[in-house]
Formats: C-alpha cells, sequence, structure tokens
C-alpha cells in the first residue's frame, strides 16, 4: 500500500525490529514483488495483526450469532464437530 493511495489517518510510528535472516528475505522478495517499500509490507502486517486483535468488532454476520468460532482446534476436534454437525 502506498502512502499516496492510502486512506484514513496516518501515524508515523517509528520501530526497530529484529528477524531472522530467512525471514528479512522473504520480507524483502514480498516487497519487491508487491512494488512496494519494505516500510509498507511491514506497515499492512501490522495493521493487518491490529485488525485481528480487535475479533468480531471488525466483521458482523447476524446468521452466525451465537456460533462460537476457535482461534484454533486440532484436527480431531474439527472432525468431531462436523459430525455433530451432520447428525443434528
Amino acid at each position: 500500500m502506498n502512502s499516496e493511495q492510502s486512506s484514513g489517518d496516518q501515524v508515523l510510528f517509528p520501530v526497530t525490529i529484529s528477524v531472522k535472516a530467512n525471514t528479512a528475505r522473504l520480507l524483502s522478495e514480498i516487497a519487491q514483488d508487491m512494488g512496494i517499500s519494505l516500510d509498507d509490507v511491514l506497515s499492512v502486517l501490522a495493521e493487518d495483526a491490529a485488525i485481528d486483535l480487535e475479533g468480531d468488532k471488525r466483521l458482523s454476520f447476524p446468521e452466525l450469532s451465537g456460533t462460537y468460532i476457535p482461534t484454533k482446534c486440532s484436527r480431531l476436534d474439527l472432525i468431531k464437530a462436523l459430525e455433530r454437525k451432520l447428525d443434528q
């Protein structure tokens, strides 16, 4: 996301991060492939992570009210949950 094309309020938040060499290479490749700066890649990732922290506040699906969606589950738990749904 180029800052010229982004909407909303932008806040400069200078930060220094430490990542593994492979991670730095991957982030650099992503930036190059997308034609944006490494700062923009990190900004998008940070914004996405922050949005995920807000949880259900960002999306509202009335048809899913009362439905519990875990953040993670085992394969066995998923199979059992699907089998219970099919039995209903």
